[in-house]
């Protein structure tokens, strides 16, 4: 069975670039908006969820991830936040 991979990602060009590299190793790539966020996780179960540190949505990517890992369903799913934000210790502060 393939992995799942879920991805929130507000720009094209990223998103088509991580399905670009994804796919082909046998990942299942699965898009999602944040309005859905909570509703589909725990239905999709995905192996691993990939968020953009920046969403043009009321939430950032890091808070998502404290989301995510907040909820006892979902705390357990693996995120990888990814960004072109240079302020490390910006993104640091969303994994403490």
């Amino acid at each position: 069975m393939k992995k799942k991979i879920l991805v929130l990602e507000n720009d094209k060009d990223t998103l088509d670039i991580i399905e670009m590299i994804l796919e082909p190793e046998g990942f299942d790539i699965i898009k999602t908006s944040v309005q859905l966020l909570d509703t589909d996780l725990p239905a999709i179960k995905p192996d691993l969820v990939v968020l953009d540190h920046l969403l043009n949505y009321m939430y950032t990517g890091g808070e998502l991830c404290q989301m995510i890992k907040a909820n006892e369903a979902t705390k357990d799913v693996a995120v990888v936040l990814i960004s072109a934000v240079n302020d490390l210790p910006e993104i640091a502060e969303k994994f403490s």
